[in-house]
């Protein structure tokens, strides 16, 4: 049975449920994003954030998973992954902080974000049950489009100038993938 508590592995990745001492790695990881980061703009400071995220790790309703290598001794962090708002059955939110280097590889189908992401999606398919995965992110970023669809998300909605962020405006994208539409992304 697959849980919260689930580790969930691929070849050279292993996702692991994050506990509270990983939360300064995660700040670390939202420093590395100066804009358009909507993340960590919802935060005053990192105490907020340490309290914010002590209670998504306790909760029905959040999963995050810590992102390593398969290396040995040499294995290392490489981003975080978070489904938010659980509604088991129905639907789930995704969310992705992924290192900068891992970043630039993710337009790669064989990158371990992109890896890391099809394990995820399968788990909230198979695992939870749930029939929709929605993807919303605030800057039209090529890297994120190219990952969201070959994994077969579609655009559900667009919403010119709908976020303030860091005193800036910007458009809100949001996609979706139905479970069919996963199941059949093979075929």
């Amino acid at each position: 049975m697959i849980n919260a508590s689930s580790i969930l592995t691929g070849n050279d990745f292993v996702l692991v449920p994050t506990v509270e001492k990983e939360i300064p790695y995660i700040w670390e990881l939202l420093a590395q994003w100066k804009s358009g980061c909507l993340w960590k703009s919802m935060y005053k400071d990192y105490d907020e954030f340490f309290l914010d995220l002590s209670s998504r790790l306790t909760n029905k309703k959040d999963m995050l998973w810590t992102c390593w290598t398969k290396n040995g001794k040499a294995s290392k962090k490489f981003g975080v992954i978070l489904l938010s708002d659980i509604c088991y059955g129905l639907s789930t939110e995704i969310h992705g902080i992924a290192d900068k280097d891992i970043y630039k590889t993710m337009t790669r189908k064989s990158s371990l974000a992109d890896k890391a992401f099809s394990k995820v999606l399968d788990f909230c398919f198979e695992g939870l049950g749930v029939a929709r995965v929605n993807a919303t992110f605030y800057k039209q970023d090529k890297l994120i489009l190219a990952l969201l669809k070959r994994h077969g998300f579609k655009r559900n909605a667009f919403l010119k100038k709908s976020v303030y962020i860091n005193q800036e405006i910007f458009d809100t994208y949001i996609y979706g993938l139905l479970e069919e539409q996963h199941l059949n992304k093979g075929k």
